[in-house]
């Protein structure tokens, strides 16, 4: 089995997986260039690359299309090794944080989860992630605490994640869970389950964890790439 991508701090900085999808890699640059508009495109693209932990935007193409078995491939991004790219370019007063915000989260078009309010419904979420044969992975928000809820009823019949991740989530559960507010409950297996009483910030980052530790399994050798 493939080693997990998830949200994680390495020396200080944030690394965080992000589905390479064609469409995610052009609204992403799209977004960069708009906030940083004297860096000429192709300098945008090439720390881009760098920022997914490649070496050279060739290496990156193939991997902006689905695989034979019409798998996303999902890389990991660095926002410092961005900057450092776009620093040895000759741009030296690019500020931390863009690549992130263009990247992360929610504002791709193909995110790692979805974010809702209590009671809101998800069916676009749904079909979207059963298109893509992708685990459903939603954040809601309530007034203060967040839940996590997770279900693999959009992957393919017979390439869910097996059981014996669920004590890898639980034990991530229990590492991001401590000294948390609120008395977090963790209920459910590596199939479906939820996560009550979380903050918001804790419940975006566990999303991350468990949509790596769920969908890496399922790609192709050579699909997963920039996962060291």
């Amino acid at each position: 089995m493939q080693s997990a991508i998830g949200s994680s701090r390495r020396d200080g900085q944030v690394i965080f997986p992000i589905i390479l999808s064609d469409e995610n890699w052009r609204v992403g640059k799209a977004s960069l260039h708009a906030a940083l508009p004297v860096v000429r495109w192709s300098h945008l693209a090439e720390a881009i690359t760098v920022g997914l932990g490649a070496r050279q935007h060739a290496s990156v193409v193939p991997s902006l299309q689905p695989d034979a078995r019409g798998y996303d491939a999902l890389m990991l991004g660095r926002d410092e090794l961005f900057v450092g790219r776009l620093t040895e370019l000759g741009y030296k007063d690019v500020a931390p944080g863009h690549f992130e915000a263009a990247f992360k989260g929610t504002v791709l078009p193909h995110s790692i989860y979805a974010a809702f309010k209590q009671g809101d419904r998800y069916n676009s979420h749904y079909h979207r992630c059963s298109r893509h044969r992708r685990p459903m992975m939603m954040v809601k928000m309530a007034c203060i605490y967040a839940e996590l809820e997770w279900d693999c009823i959009t992957v393919h019949p017979g390439e869910e994640a097996g059981d014996q991740l669920a004590n890898i989530m639980f034990n991530l559960f229990q590492a991001r869970a401590k000294d948390a507010p609120g008395n977090p409950l963790f209920c459910g297996s590596a199939f479906t389950g939820i996560i009550k009483k979380f903050l918001p910030t804790t419940a975006r980052q566990l999303a991350e964890d468990y949509f790596g530790l769920l969908y890496s399994p399922l790609l192709e050798p050579q699909a997963a790439i920039g996962t060291s």
